[in-house]
């Protein structure tokens, strides 16, 4: 499980008040069949932009956009990327 991964299943468990252990959520599990609805949704995804210091582009502001875990954590690796694709590089 990578760190990204771990981190977005704690905000989840955390934000949905879900009372399951953390490697009982399995990256494939639908969320919204978990209980998440639309609100749960966009608390989830506050918590993750500050998390990880980005924030979602409009488009993806919705909790039926990402099904699953892997599907956001996806989006969260490639957010990540991207930011650091746009940094400088140093030392050159």
């Amino acid at each position: 499980m990578t760190e990204i991964e771990e981190e977005v299943r704690r905000i989840i468990i955390e934000t949905a008040n879900l009372n399951i252990p953390r490697h009982e959520l399995n990256e494939e599990n639908d969320l919204t069949q978990m209980g998440l609805d639309s609100i749960t949704g966009i608390k989830i995804i506050v918590a993750i932009e500050n998390q990880f210091d980005f924030e979602f582009d409009d488009s993806n502001l919705n909790v039926e956009t990402f099904k699953n875990i892997k599907q956001l954590c996806t989006y969260v690796q490639n957010k990540l990327e991207e930011i650091d694709r746009k940094l400088p590089s140093s030392g050159n």
